[in-house]
């Protein structure tokens, strides 16, 4: 024979999980807002310099563990896009950009680890898409538009660089894949 209370807690429970799964809320309490797009923009993120995502700024070469991606540049033809500071990332196939929102970026596998960039092996080619997420828990993604030659200083954010670093970019040869431009989107909750 089952006790009353028993039969109660257990009716309670399989109401609440069938309000869940319906997506009802029960009284008095609010339901999350989807996340929204807060941000997006296209940044250029020079050879051997961090980006943070947040801010959208330029990190230089000896700041790099302060950004959350470092557009990582081991050799003239093996490079990386390095997540940091404890972001977590991923390359997405199969969707396109537009497909993909918040909630795709919140239920993706996302890990620490370069992802390759380098010129035989790399993944990194125009159109590849990365979703990711920061240190702060921010949501992203971000698609690879193209590259500038290492020479090419011509575009704002090169202005992290210091000038020691520029002179220094002149006497190494030129090389195509010098720094990564991509666009970005960011997501962050909704207020209720």
């Amino acid at each position: 024979m089952s006790h009353p209370r028993i039969r109660v807690h257990c009716l309670a429970q399989t109401s609440l999980a069938v309000l869940l799964v319906l997506g009802g809320v029960l009284p008095g309490c609010k339901r999350a807002a989807p996340a929204v797009p807060w941000a997006s923009g296209t940044t250029i993120i020079p050879g051997s310099c961090g980006w943070d995502v947040e801010t959208d700024s330029i990190v230089d070469p000896t700041q790099v563990p302060a950004a959350d991606f470092w557009w990582e540049m081991v050799s003239e033809s093996q490079r990386y896009l390095t997540p940091t500071h404890d972001a977590v990332a991923a390359v997405v196939k199969g969707k396109t950009y537009e497909q993909i929102d918040a909630a795709f970026v919140a239920g993706r596998r996302l890990r620490e680890g370069r992802i390759d960039g380098s010129d035989k092996t790399g993944v990194l080619d125009p159109g590849t898409i990365i979703v990711f997420r920061t240190p702060d828990g921010t949501l992203g993604k971000l698609q690879i538009v193209g590259y500038r030659a290492l020479h090419d200083l011509s575009f704002p954010e090169a202005r992290a660089y210091p000038d020691r670093s520029k002179s220094t970019i002149a006497q190494h040869r030129d090389i195509e894949r010098g720094h990564i431009e991509v666009k970005w989107q960011l997501y962050r909750p909704q207020a209720p």
